[in-house]
C-alpha cells in the first residue's frame, strides 16, 4: 500500500508541476470559427493569399507589403507564394538563397515553425483572421506596450492571427500508435509605421517530417540540424534573423525571449534589423512619456528604452536646446522596475523644447538622452494614451500564481495520503477471513 501511495503522490506532483508550467505559459489569442477564423484547406502544401485592407500595409525589413501568403507548413510569405519545403532543410537555413536545393525564388518569410506540416484527413487545422477593431486590436496594443519599452504610445490599427492547431507531419507512419502533434500561433500587428511579430508555442511534439529526414513514426530528425526553421528571412539572399530560439525545437514551449512568459517570442520587424522584445542599453536615446507638459511641472515623465538597475542613482537634467544650451533644473529620478523609470520636475521658467540628460551614476556621466517640450497651459493638448502595463505588478501576479500552483501540489499529496489512511482504517476493521480472501485475489 505504501508503494501505491508513493506512486499516486508522484503522479499528482507531476500533474501539478505541469500545471505550474502552464501557469507560466502565455495564453493564445482566441481562435476558431467562433472567433471569425477561416480555415486553410486541408493538405500538405496548401496556401492562401490574404489581402490586407487598402489602408493597411505591413512593414517588414523596411519594406511595405499589402498581402500575406499563409501556408500549411508553418510559414508566412509576403507578397509572393511560399516556396515548397526544402528536401534537405537545415536548422538555420536562413538566409535563403538560390544556392539551396529546391529554392527557385527567394521570399520575405516569417517562419514560426517551417516544417513539412500535413493536415490531410483531419490531422490538424490551420486557421486565420485579420482584425482592425475589437479584442485582437486591444490585446495586441497591450502586448506591444508591455514588451517593447520604446513603444509607450503604440496603438494597433491591424492584427492578423494564424493558428496551427494539433497539426501532424508529412510522411507519418499511419500504423504507428504514436500520433505526435504540434500547436502554435503567430500574431502580426502594426500601427501603420511600426510592425511586430509574436510567436506563441503550446505544444511541439515533432520537429521534422520525412521530407526533412524525420522519423516516420515520431517525426524526429535523424540528424539534429534537420529540424524546423524558425525565424525571419528578408528575401535579399543575405539577411535573416534566427537568434534566441532553442536548437532543440521541442523546447520552444519552455523557452522565451521575454524572461518569464514561456512559449512566447516577440520581435519588432519593421526596421533594418529584427529587434527582439525587451529593454536594451545599446542605444543612448530614450523615449519619454508624456513628451510634453506645462511650465508648472509636477508631472511624472516616464523614461523607456534602457534596462534600468534599481541600485543605480538616477539623475535627470533638463537643458534648453540651441547654440547656447542652459541647465534649467536637475532632479533625482525613480526606477520602478527593469523597464520603467521616471523624473518628477518642478516649475520651469520658460516654454520650448528641452533635452533631458539621464545619468545612472548620480551625475558623474550622462548615458541616455531624450526630448521633452514645455507648452503654455492655454495650448497644452490632452494626452490620453494609456501607459504600458507595470512590469512589477505583472511579476507579483506571476509569483502569486506560482505559489498557488505549488500549494496545489501539497494539497493533492495531503488528500492522497488522507485517502490511503482511510482505506487502511477500513481494512483494519475487516474480519480476518475477509483479509485472507482479499489477499488471494
Amino acid at each position: 500500500m505504501d508503494r501505491v501511495r508513493g506512486k499516486l503522490i508522484l503522479l499528482f506532483v507531476i500533474v501539478s508541476l505541469q500545471g505550474v508550467v502552464q501557469c507560466l505559459q502565455v495564453n493564445f489569442f482566441p481562435f476558431g470559427s467562433a472567433h471569425g477564423d477561416q480555415n486553410l484547406t486541408e493538405g500538405n502544401d496548401e496556401t492562401f493569399e490574404l489581402e490586407l485592407p487598402e489602408t493597411i500595409s505591413f512593414n517588414f525589413y523596411e519594406q511595405n507589403y499589402s498581402s500575406i501568403h499563409i501556408q500549411t507548413n508553418g510559414v508566412l510569405s509576403l507578397n509572393a507564394a511560399v516556396p515548397l519545403p526544402l528536401r534537405i532543410q537545415r536548422l538555420n537555413a536562413f538566409p535563403l538563397n538560390q544556392n539551396w536545393q529546391g529554392v527557385k525564388q527567394v521570399n520575405a518569410l516569417i517562419a514560426p515553425f517551417w516544417a513539412d506540416v500535413d493536415t490531410t484527413g483531419g490531422r490538424g487545422v490551420v486557421s486565420f483572421r485579420q482584425s482592425q477593431t475589437g479584442d485582437d486590436v486591444k490585446n495586441a496594443t497591450e502586448m506591444v506596450k508591455q514588451y517593447f519599452p520604446r513603444q509607450p504610445t503604440f496603438n494597433a490599427s491591424w492584427v492578423m492571427v494564424v493558428t496551427w492547431k494539433n497539426v501532424s507531419y508529412s510522411g507519418r507512419d499511419n500504423t504507428s500508435t504514436t500520433d505526435n502533434r504540434n500547436t502554435f500561433q503567430t500574431v502580426l500587428t502594426t500601427d501603420g509605421e511600426s510592425s511586430f511579430a509574436f510567436f506563441i508555442y503550446d505544444e511541439i511534439k515533432w520537429t521534422a517530417g520525412t521530407t526533412m529526414g524525420g522519423d516516420p513514426e515520431l517525426g524526429r530528425p535523424l540528424q539534429p540540424e534537420q529540424q524546423a526553421i524558425v525565424g525571419f528571412n528578408k528575401g535579399d539572399g543575405n539577411t535573416s534573423f534566427t537568434d534566441g530560439f532553442p536548437e532543440q525545437r521541442k523546447k520552444l514551449p519552455l523557452t522565451t525571449n521575454l524572461g518569464r512568459k514561456l512559449g512566447l517570442f516577440a520581435f519588432q520587424v519593421d526596421m533594418e534589423d529584427i529587434k527582439p522584445a525587451g529593454c536594451s542599453n545599446e542605444e543612448s536615446d530614450i523615449v519619454t512619456y508624456p513628451s510634453y507638459g506645462s511650465s508648472d511641472g509636477g508631472e511624472r515623465i516616464y523614461l523607456y528604452g534602457p534596462c534600468w538597475n534599481e541600485s543605480s542613482s538616477l539623475l535627470c537634467e533638463f537643458w534648453t536646446v540651441g547654440s547656447s544650451p542652459r541647465l534649467l533644473q536637475n532632479v533625482s529620478g525613480t526606477i520602478q522596475n527593469t523597464t520603467s523609470a521616471y523624473c518628477l520636475p518642478g516649475n520651469f521658467s520658460e516654454d520650448g523644447e528641452l533635452e533631458i540628460k539621464i545619468s545612472i551614476n548620480g551625475g558623474d556621466t550622462f548615458q541616455f538622452f531624450g526630448e521633452y517640450s514645455i507648452i503654455s497651459e492655454t495650448t497644452t493638448p490632452v494626452q490620453t494614451t494609456s501607459l504600458p502595463s507595470d512590469g512589477g505588478m505583472a511579476g507579483w501576479l506571476i509569483a502569486i500564481i506560482v505559489i498557488a500552483c505549488l500549494a496545489a501540489v501539497f494539497l493533492c499529496s495531503f488528500l492522497v495520503g488522507l485517502l490511503v489512511q482511510r482505506r487502511k482504517a477500513k481494512r483494519g476493521t475487516r474480519l480476518p477471513q475477509e483479509d485472507k480472501d482479499t489477499s488471494e485475489l
